[in-house]
């Protein structure tokens, strides 16, 4: 009797550890179950959102987000990642940071994006910060050079806008070292984007023994340039290196223009397009500008394929028009794409990060040495130089890259 009631014993125990087991285990995920906990990604698509100034004092920019569409639905065409397309919503925010930080909001809660990938403006950059600072979104390509989204780095963001403050320091260089420039102004916004444009600048005469003879910030909202240009004019400086929208700095240098006021320009790449040339014509002519992706008209395997993907899938003449905006919409984009490919495993926002994690001296068809690690987020710091040309209506490869101390 007692080996029976032993016997017994035993087999509750093991009935009971059966009954808990199965009560604890969950069963296997199928994969279709495992997309299902990734917001924004299924078995044939990842959602991405953007925001943007599709209208506004900086619409010109609007040309950015529309060739990321652009590029993606390119990419798509050839197979798009793993089998999974990209689709894309793009917002405007009417280069508002109020209006972006909403737009983010809304992309990540209602529209469940995977990730953002873009949003233009160093000012709505830094209105957007903070949110995706305590998220576990991936912000990829972020079009804004201000040093405070990358010094700290954040853990889920990554810059795709080489630093202002960096740029700023390349064109100040050339300028003195090959156009002898003795004395510099500075024309601009009078917010993160021309304030680490000027801190460059100011570092770069510092370290060239020059003379900074003008500093002249504006406003968004300022729609009349003459004081500004008498400001500058009565400084005279042997070059402006101006940090503004393509709206306002073209306002500037037209006023200094009826001014007779006619120094060498250079300008940041956020005026890098040949747009300038269209509205200032032979004001603009010979004026340098950094940039740092491939010249739109060059003969690079990625300038080739850029012009045909555009003539290929942009939707409007206006968003085929070759030029530094657009072709920045490739260049910002690739950040993602090059991320994306690079995901071992199962794609999720963590995988996404630790693929980003991973650049060592990444070039790609557009983005060019780029290097991210856990202590350092901000992409790429090379620029190369172009000169506006009137005659031609383009710009003018006129360097190699250049780094901050060349």
């Amino acid at each position: 009797m007692k080996m029976i009631r032993l016997l017994t014993v035993f087999a509750l125990i093991f009935g009971l550890m059966f009954v808990i087991g199965c009560e604890t285990k969950a069963p296997d995920e199928t994969p279709e179950e495992a997309l299902e906990e990734v917001p924004g990604v299924t078995a044939d698509e990842i959602l991405i959102g953007t925001t943007g100034p599709l209208t506004g004092p900086a619409n010109a920019w609007g040309a950015v987000q529309r060739a990321m569409e652009t590029y993606f639905e390119a990419i798509n065409a050839e197979g798009g990642i793993n089998g999974r397309k990209l689709r894309l919503i793009i917002l405007d925010d009417g280069y508002s940071p109020p209006n972006a930080l909403t737009n983010v909001k809304k992309l990540v809660e209602e529209e469940k994006v995977f990730a953002i990938v873009g949003v233009l403006g160093a000012a709505n950059v830094e209105a957007v910060k903070d949110y995706i600072d305590e998220s576990d979104v991936p912000w990829i390509g972020v079009i804004g050079g201000n040093r405070s989204i990358s010094e700290p780095p954040i853990d889920n963001v990554f810059v795709g806008y080489p630093q202002y403050y960096l740029g700023a320091q390349v064109l100040v260089n050339y300028a003195v070292k090959d156009l002898d420039t003795k004395t510099l102004g500075v024309f601009y916004q009078n917010d993160e984007f021309g304030g680490d444009g000027l801190a460059g600048a100011e570092k770069a005469c510092k370290d060239l023994g020059i003379e900074l003879v003008a500093m002249v910030p504006y406003e968004i909202s300022d729609t009349d340039f003459s004081t500004h240009a008498l400001k500058m004019k009565e400084a005279n400086p042997d070059a402006v290196l101006i940090y503004g929208t393509p709206r306002h700095s073209a306002l500037f240098v037209g006023t200094c223009a009826k001014m007779e006021f006619l120094p060498q320009w250079l300008g940041t790449s956020a005026i890098s397009d040949p747009v300038m040339i269209k509205l200032l014509g032979k004001a603009w002519d010979g004026a340098i500008v950094a940039t740092f992706a491939p010249n739109p008209h060059g003969d690079t395997e990625g300038a080739k394929w850029y012009r045909e993907m555009l003539e290929a899938h942009a939707d409007s003449d206006v968003d085929k028009a070759l030029g530094t905006f657009t072709m920045a919409g490739f260049f910002f984009a690739e950040y993602l794409v090059e991320g994306l490919k690079r995901v071992e495993g199962p794609l999720t926002r963590e995988a996404l990060i630790d693929s980003m994690n991973s650049f060592e001296n990444v070039s790609g068809q557009f983005i060019h040495d780029v290097t991210y690690t856990k202590k350092d987020h901000r992409g790429q710091i090379s620029f190369f130089l172009m000169k506006a040309n009137a005659e031609t209506v383009e710009l003018e490869t006129i360097s190699e890259w250049l780094y901050p101390a060349d």
